[in-house]
């Protein structure tokens, strides 16, 4: 007796796909992991440009 191929349920594909969505790297980064990746790492830079930004304030009102 052969058991032939098993196909993946209705729930099965849903969760592969949900799971797609969260975390898979594709050319146009729309991952809600890649996304999350990008959002925190401007986060960082803007803070690194507002950091700078208030120190060259400091120096010219200190002038």
């Amino acid at each position: 007796m052969t058991l032939g191929a098993i196909g993946k349920s209705t729930y099965s594909k849903l969760v592969s796909s949900l799971i797609s969505r969260i975390k898979d790297y594709t050319v146009v980064a729309d991952s809600i992991y890649e996304r999350a990746t990008l959002y925190f790492q401007q986060v960082v830079d803007q803070q690194a440009d507002k950091l700078e930004l208030e120190q060259q304030v400091f120096l010219f009102e200190n002038r």
